[in-house]
C-alpha cells in the first residue's frame, strides 16, 4: 500500500519539479515510513541542536533535494497524516543527496507573484510543463498582502538562491512595480520585473531565458509581442426589429418617448424600442452595437441624426397622426392594413403633446402647454419667423423640462457656443418672450439656457 502511494507521489513530483527519481528510491522511502512507526529515536538536547544545524546547512547547499523533500512531506501528510521530526528529515534529505538526482533547471531564476489561492503556482506549473524544465518558482499571495511582506519574501528568495546571473519577477498588478527600488540594495545581479503576468507572458519569458537572451532584450520583446488583441462577435441569429428613439433635449426625454411607443405597439409584433443619445448617434452612426444586434427599422425623435440606411420620422408627424404612411415606414413588414390603422390610432392617442409633457415633467401639463404656447406666439411676433411643428414639439418638451430643473435648483445647463451679434439679438428676443414664464414659476433663465433655446428656434 505504501509503495503504491509513494510511487504516485514521486510521479507527481517528477512531472511538477522535473526531477527524475529512481525506482528503488520508492522502496527505500516506503520501508523508512513503514519501519519508522516502530522506532522512536530519543536524542539529547545537544544532539537535537546538532541535527537542526546540520539540516539547515544541508537545506542551503541542496536546494533542489530539499524542495523535493518538502513537497513530498506535504503530500504524504495529506495522504497518510504522517509527520516527521528533524532527524527523520535529515536522514531522508541525506538519502536524496546520495541519489545524485537528475534534474533540469536554469542558471537564471524566475518567480511568478500573483494574488489568489493558486494563481501564481498554476501559471508557473503550466509554463514549466510546456518548457519541460523548472524555470519558474511561484508565490501565491493572499489578497491582503502588503508590499513589505512581498518584499520580505523576495529577499528571502534571493538569500536562498544564487541570483548573481539574474532574477526575473512576473507580477499581476502595477502596484508591485515598486519592487525594484526596494530590492536593488539586496541583489547581486540584474533584476527584471514585468507586469500583467499571464500564461502566455510566462512562456515567452521562459523561452527567452532558455535562449540566454539578455534581460534588457527580454523586457523589450515582451513589450513588443504582448500587445492586447481582441475579437468581438455577435450571435448568428435572426435580428429582432427595433425602433430607436432620440431627442434634441437629451436621453431622458428619449426614454419617455420610448415608453410611450412601447404602450402603442402591439406585443405580437415583437418590436424592441431603445432610447439612444442623439450626439452618440451622430458620432457613431450605424456602427454602434445596437445596429449589430437588432434590425433597426426607423429612428423617431425631434432631430434627425442623418443615418443613411435608416429612415428618420419626426416626432410631430406621429403626434399629427399623418395617415398610415408614417406607420408603414415604422413597420415595413406588416401588410395587414387594419393592424396598421389600429397602431396609428394608438400612436395618436398616446403621443399627444399633453401626454408627452405629462411623461417628461411633474408640472401641470395643461398650464405648461398654455405658457409655452403664449411664449412661442410672442416669439414668432418678435422675430418674424414661423416655428415648424418639429420646433414646437421640441420647445414644449425642453422648456417644460427647463422649468422643472430650475425650480428644483438642479445644476445649471452647460452649453458652450461661439458668440455673435446675431446670436445676442436672438437671445434677447427669446428672453423677452420668457418674461411671463419666469414670473409665473419664479425662475430666472440664464445665458446657457438662452443659447440652447436659440439653437432650437434658429438652427433646428
Amino acid at each position: 500500500y505504501l509503495i503504491n502511494i509513494i510511487q504516485q507521489l514521486f510521479d507527481y513530483l517528477g512531472s511538477s519539479l522535473f526531477v527524475k527519481i529512481k525506482g528503488n528510491a520508492v522502496i527505500a522511502f516506503a520501508s523508512f515510513i513503514y519501519l519508522k512507526q516502530e522506532v522512536d529515536l530519543a536524542l539529547t538536547v545537544k544532539a537535537e541542536k546538532s541535527v537542526h544545524n546540520l539540516l539547515e546547512l544541508a537545506k542551503q547547499n541542496a536546494t533542489v533535494e530539499y524542495q523535493v523533500l518538502k513537497s513530498f512531506l506535504e503530500l504524504i501528510k495529506t495522504k497518510l497524516d504522517f509527520r516527521m521530526g528533524e532527524v527523520d528529515k535529515l536522514l531522508l534529505l541525506g538519502y536524496l543527496i546520495s541519489l545524485n538526482l537528475n534534474y533540469k533547471t536554469s542558471n537564471k531564476h524566475a518567480i511568478i507573484l500573483a494574488h489568489g489561492y493558486s494563481t501564481a503556482s498554476s501559471i508557473a506549473d503550466v509554463a514549466n510543463q510546456f518548457l519541460n524544465k523548472k524555470i519558474f518558482d511561484s508565490y501565491d499571495m493572499p489578497l491582503n498582502v502588503s508590499i513589505q511582506q512581498v518584499n520580505d519574501y523576495i529577499q528571502q528568495y534571493i538569500h536562498k538562491n544564487d541570483c548573481h546571473k539574474g532574477l526575473i519577477i512576473l507580477v499581476d498588478m502595477g502596484s508591485l512595480m515598486v519592487l525594484p527600488d526596494s530590492l536593488k540594495a539586496n541583489i547581486n545581479g540584474p533584476l527584471l520585473v514585468i507586469n500583467n503576468v499571464s500564461t502566455q507572458l510566462a512562456l515567452f519569458v521562459g523561452e527567452s531565458i532558455e535562449k540566454n537572451i539578455a534581460f534588457n532584450e527580454i523586457g523589450k520583446l515582451m513589450t513588443d509581442k504582448l500587445t492586447p488583441e481582441y475579437s468581438l462577435i455577435y450571435p448568428v441569429i435572426k435580428k429582432s426589429p427595433m425602433i430607436i428613439t432620440t431627442c434634441h433635449t437629451g436621453i431622458g426625454s428619449a426614454k419617455q418617448i420610448q415608453s410611450l411607443l412601447e404602450h402603442s405597439i402591439p406585443t405580437s409584433l415583437h418590436y424592441k424600442i431603445e432610447a439612444v443619445d442623439l450626439e452618440y448617434l451622430k458620432k457613431y452612426g450605424d456602427s454602434n452595437s445596437v445596429f449589430e444586434q437588432y434590425d433597426v427599422k426607423a429612428i423617431v425623435g425631434t432631430s434627425d441624426p442623418h443615418i443613411k440606411r435608416v429612415p428618420y420620422i419626426a416626432l410631430e408627424n406621429l403626434i399629427a397622426g399623418d395617415g398610415t404612411s408614417v406607420v408603414k415606414t415604422l413597420f415595413p413588414d406588416v401588410k395587414d392594413m387594419a393592424l396598421l390603422k389600429r397602431i396609428n390610432n394608438y400612436l395618436v392617442e398616446n403621443l399627444s403633446v399633453e401626454r408627452l409633457l405629462s411623461a417628461v415633467t411633474i408640472l401641470d401639463a395643461t398650464k405648461v402647454i398654455s405658457s409655452v404656447s403664449d411664449m412661442m406666439t410672442e416669439l414668432e411676433e418678435n422675430t418674424g419667423i414661423r416655428l415648424t411643428n418639429n420646433q414646437r414639439v421640441t420647445l414644449y418638451v425642453h422648456v417644460s423640462a427647463m422649468i422643472e430643473r430650475l425650480i428644483r435648483n438642479e445644476p445649471p445647463l452647460v452649453y458652450k457656443v461661439v458668440s455673435s451679434e446675431e446670436r445676442k439679438q436672438g437671445c434677447t428676443k427669446i428672453k423677452r418672450a420668457l418674461r411671463n414664464i419666469e414670473s409665473s414659476y419664479g425662475i430666472k433663465v440664464d445665458q446657457n439656457e438662452l443659447n440652447y433655446l436659440y439653437d432650437i428656434v434658429f438652427q433646428l
